[in-house]
């Protein structure tokens, strides 16, 4: 689920199915690329479309309304993605992106409606619910020990440690997390108000007001891994793989499908 500016849902794409309040498998996208402008022999009748990308380049050109579609093969990621260097393989057909920028990569599996797998660098804890929620908490570091132990302390989320599992070559401990029963977010536009978390942000730069949550019965699986360089040389504080889903069962059929694309992870 997306939530941004601090006090309203976004679902972006996704706006048909927020008004029958079901709950969405879903990211902050911020500082999203737009879609190419059109030509002027384009229509205002006209749909966007799926592009097809061969491995190599992970495309940068993509958005929620005209997803590159990916075949099956080796991407890498390039210097203005979220962590340069970093190669994964697209295990079959289908697989989608919608986003590929600074902030994160977002990647769809076939078959599996609202569930993706998303990746980021350099977030931070977010104030879960009430005043404020989905803004940063400066009392929470960013290295990987000390954010889980912020999700593990949580009362707004519901938490089981999970087995720890090497990605990019880095063990990542896991956790998944649902939004706990006790929870009041203080959103009306919640599809499962109160019962709605924010989890993560990241810097004004790349995120803006856009933050990470996720309303019941919508589980995430969290991989916290890190400090890791990118191709650069750079030095990022964390690596967070996410797999999100819109409730309990569907996480595990992603986690099934994903795993051959996390068991691929490399750096450059």
């Amino acid at each position: 689920m997306t939530l941004n500016t601090r006090g309203g849902v976004r679902r972006r794409a996704l706006v048909a199915i927020l008004a029958v309040a079901v709950p969405l498998a879903g990211c902050a996208a911020p500082a999203e690329r737009p879609a190419p402008a059109p030509t002027r022999s384009a229509t205002a009748a006209s749909a966007p479309t799926e592009t097809a990308a061969a491995p190599g380049l992970m495309p940068g050109t993509c958005n929620e309304a005209a997803p590159c579609r990916l075949q099956q093969g080796t991407f890498h990621l390039q210097p203005d993605s979220v962590l340069s260097g970093l190669r994964l393989t697209i295990p079959s057909a289908g697989w989608s992106t919608p986003t590929n920028i600074p902030a994160e990569l977002k990647l769809v599996p076939p078959g599996l409606q609202d569930a993706t797998l998303i990746i980021w660098t350099e977030a931070v804890a977010a104030k879960s619910s009430g005043t404020g929620r989905g803004s940063a908490l400066p009392g929470v570091r960013s290295d990987p020990a000390s954010l889980l132990a912020w999700l593990d302390a949580n009362p707004d989320l519901t938490v089981q440690k999970t087995p720890t599992r090497t990605i990019a070559g880095m063990r990542m401990p896991s956790r998944v997390v649902t939004p706990s029963p006790t929870v009041r977010f203080g959103d009306p536009e919640c599809p499962s108000e109160p019962r709605c978390a924010a989890i993560l942000t990241g810097s004004p730069d790349l995120w803006h007001e856009d933050f990470f949550a996720i309303g019941y019965p919508e589980t995430a699986q969290l991989y916290v891994g890190g400090p890791v360089r990118d191709a650069q040389g750079l030095t990022v504080k964390n690596l967070i793989v996410a797999l999100d889903a819109p409730d309990p069962d569907a996480l595990a059929r992603l986690e099934a499908v994903s795993r051959p694309l996390l068991d691929s992870m490399t750096r450059h």
